[in-house]
């Protein structure tokens, strides 16, 4: 279990412990033990160290390994990850640790990403058979970057026979700085909950009516779909910040506006559907 969020005040005692890592017994009722992780370079979010990040949306720089080129940067990039791998591993225990490459809404441009990372792992391994980094590696004789799993790299921490602490509380409510909680989850903005459960019941009764469509004089996209506007909506407001209630105020206006718009179109299709199969083309629904 990979987790990117916790209260600051435990991030900052666990990376001065060396416990950003551990096994959390999530159920007691059920006898359940995880492992879990911190994600984000131990930075308390997730995404790539902090100016690796190589995707399109990102202004952090690619990596540039042409020594001729005036922009060569990959030198002093290659230090400066292995710096960041070094900091990380001094804040946890074992010699493998998770390097999270991505973040929201990223590798759009998949391929500036993992050029720059390729360009960087192969460059810091040509550096350590170079011994140009025995100065960098502290008390590490080496190091091996490669993509991976989650599940892959559970397997590594199990392989070296760690005892780890056991956790045995939650991680939530947690705060990002003083007065900061991220809490309420279950009870805040309860009306925009209530619209998001009564558009996804009525989202999938709408699709059954639609399957009952006799109307075949044209074939629809998705798209064109009248219940589209609904499903596009339903699928917006899950978003964890949405049926959560933890978005802005102008977002959460924003998620009830769509959901009513798809409402009001979907409840129109299907009285006009319904209307048709049962002989009765005033139906409303509302």
């Amino acid at each position: 279990r990979v987790w990117g969020r916790i209260d600051y005040q435990d991030l900052e005692k666990r990376r001065n412990e060396k416990r950003c890592e551990g096994v959390w017994s999530s159920s007691p009722s059920l006898g359940t033990n995880v492992f879990w992780g911190l994600t984000g370079s131990y930075g308390g979010n997730y995404g790539a160290p902090e100016s690796f990040c190589f995707d399109t949306l990102c202004g952090d720089e690619p990596i540039v390994s042409n020594e001729r080129s005036a922009e060569y940067n990959l030198d002093r990039k290659a230090r400066e990850f292995v710096d960041v791998m070094i900091t990380q591993a001094a804040q946890t225990r074992g010699n493998n640790i998770m390097l999270t490459m991505g973040s929201d809404f990223q590798y759009e441009n998949a391929y500036e990403s993992f050029r720059s990372m390729d360009a960087l792992w192969e460059g810091i391994s040509s550096f350590q058979n170079a011994g140009k980094l025995e100065n960098a590696l502290g008390h590490f004789k080496s190091i091996n970057i490669f993509y991976s799993s989650p599940e892959k790299y559970a397997r590594a921490k199990y392989d070296e026979n760690i005892l780890w602490e056991v956790k045995s509380d939650d991680f939530m409510p947690y705060s990002d700085c003083k007065h900061c909680f991220w809490t309420g989850y279950f009870t805040s903005r309860a009306s925009l909950k209530r619209l998001e459960r009564a558009g996804s019941s009525f989202l999938h009764a709408a699709r059954q009516i639609e399957a009952m469509d006799d109307d075949t004089d044209k074939l629809m996209s998705n798209t064109e779909s009248d219940i589209f506007d609904l499903d596009d909506a339903m699928g917006v407001i899950q978003h964890h910040d949405g049926v959560t209630g933890t978005s802005k105020q102008h977002v959460a206006y924003d998620y009830a506006k769509r959901v009513t718009r798809g409402f009001q179109r979907a409840s129109t299709y299907a009285a006009k559907v319904l209307g048709r199969l049962l002989g009765n083309p005033d139906i409303e629904l509302k």
